[in-house]
């Protein structure tokens, strides 16, 4: 199972090579939405086309999901990456996967601080 969430979290990961990682909503056409602003910072991210994202949904749930969400963000830990929310992750609603990433970084040991319009984890 943990080789699956590996290649699966990985085949989901773009721009491997940023320094910072950038979460936040999915904002379909918006300049606003996480992987626009993770493109124009050369930033990592994490990002399925919706075709593959509901396919695999479909099959693997919602946990599942999760399980390939929460993947990525502990191989960007293990990589060291910093961790910028593109909105405050406190204020989305608690059962998007923005909000569990966030609860899992603050599980992982960081805090976070607002910064030029963005929320930024740090290690604790």
């Amino acid at each position: 199972m943990k080789q699956m969430l590996d290649t699966a979290a990985q085949s989901a990961t773009h721009n491997n090579n940023g320094t910072e990682v950038i979460l936040g909503r999915y904002i379909p056409g918006s300049i606003n939405s996480y992987e626009q602003v993770a493109q124009a910072r050369g930033a990592t991210y994490f990002a399925l086309p919706d075709s593959h994202w509901n396919n695999t949904s479909s099959i693997l749930g919602n946990d599942g999901m999760w399980a390939i969400n929460k993947t990525f963000l502990d191989q960007q830990i293990a990589h060291g990456k910093m961790f910028v929310f593109t909105v405050n992750p406190e204020s989305i609603s608690k059962t998007s996967f923005t909000h569990m990433e966030y609860d899992h970084l603050l599980k992982s040991g960081y805090k976070f601080m607002p910064k030029d319009g963005m929320y930024h984890a740090i290690k604790k």
